[in-house]
């Protein structure tokens, strides 16, 4: 959470982020036969963010080193979506192909930029925003801490 509260101060607009507590506790539950630590529950409930983007299970299962039990997916799927829906949290279901997903990501991305107010930028929409691969930095201390 360090690290994601320090690059929020620093985004242009949309700061996206691949995994949050929610899902990390979805995963406690899952692989550890319902048990999450009572702080990560309260950190859990307690983090928002103004939408999610959920992806469907409709692409092919691709193995990597953090993938795992390809044979579970739509249980692993139904979790995060009933955990989204139990906590109240926005979010958008993305299937298709990469096009398709990415066009319906950037639609209702630019629809919450376009809603804000006091947004100040240099770019009017989700497309003009540079693109960068953020490079390993230590200076953000523990990024475990919540």
């Amino acid at each position: 959470m360090k690290l994601e509260n320090t690059l929020a101060k620093k985004a242009d607009k949309v700061l996206i982020c691949d995994t949050d507590l929610l899902e990390t506790k979805v995963y406690s539950e899952e692989f550890y036969g319902g048990f999450v630590d009572e702080k990560l529950n309260k950190a859990a409930s307690e983090n928002q963010y103004d939408l999610y983007l959920l992806t469907y299970i409709d692409t092919p299962w691709e193995e990597d080193d953090l993938r795992d039990r390809p044979e579970l997916r739509l249980e692993m799927f139904n979790a995060f979506e009933d955990a989204l829906k139990k906590h109240n949290r926005p979010y958008i279901l993305l299937k298709g192909d990469r096009e398709t997903r990415l066009k319906k990501a950037t639609d209702a991305i630019n629809k919450i930029i376009s809603d804000k107010e006091n947004l100040h930028s240099f770019s009017d929409s989700l497309q003009d925003i540079d693109m960068h691969f953020m490079h390993q930095n230590n200076d953000f201390g523990n990024s475990y801490d919540y």
